[in-house]
């Protein structure tokens, strides 16, 4: 199972560490089942800029990347769904057989592009909001005196066609290039 980042391989990317997190629940999982993660993470050759089409693009080039390792690579655990849609793209020009395709899953419940397909972990944005408002009206009001305090908001998943055994061979997505991703993606 293969993990696809949005930072580069440098330890410290600002802006980027909801994708370093993302890896570092990855990795554990996988060890954690007495896996190795060891070769299987896999970067952007450049520092990306925070576009829905630059997300996509990071998507294409480590999808070629990949392309040469398909019959070890199942999985894919894309940091978003702009980045398993760019990968997702280049095994549709590929020519390799559908049913090598890999399962796959992304992050942030992207529906653009007619992404229904894609297997996804979300967070509950409105949860997320009442925590804030809770955390600062808790603050304002004395009962939080410590800074920083972290709450964490579970992400929950969203299983779709992608996670299920022969996916690409039912055929059923629909065309996903960079001009229906231009929307600006959401860090999660």
């Amino acid at each position: 199972m293969a993990f696809l980042g949005a930072h580069t391989s440098a330890k410290l990317h600002p802006g980027f560490e909801w994708s370093m997190l993302r890896e570092e629940g990855w990795r554990e999982a996988l060890e954690s089942s007495g896996l190795s993660p060891q070769g299987l993470a896999f970067h952007p050759s450049k520092v990306p800029t925070w576009t829905g089409e630059a997300m996509f693009r990071i998507g294409v080039e480590l999808g070629e990347a990949l392309l040469r390792r398909m019959g070890e690579i199942t999985a894919i655990v894309a940091a978003n769904d702009r980045i398993a849609l760019g990968v997702i793209s280049v095994l549709r020009n590929s020519g390799l057989p559908t049913v090598r395709w890999p399962a796959m899953v992304g992050f942030d419940n992207t529906t653009i592009g007619g992404a229904h397909f894609l297997t996804t972990l979300y967070l509950p944005w409105e949860q997320l909001g009442r925590e804030a408002a809770d955390l600062l009206w808790e603050r304002q009001h004395g009962q939080v005196k410590r800074a920083p305090l972290v709450r964490r908001v579970p992400m929950y998943l969203l299983p779709r066609l992608t996670s299920q055994y022969g996916w690409a061979a039912r055929g059923v997505f629909e065309v996903i290039e960079p001009q229906n991703i231009l929307q600006p993606a959401r860090a999660g």
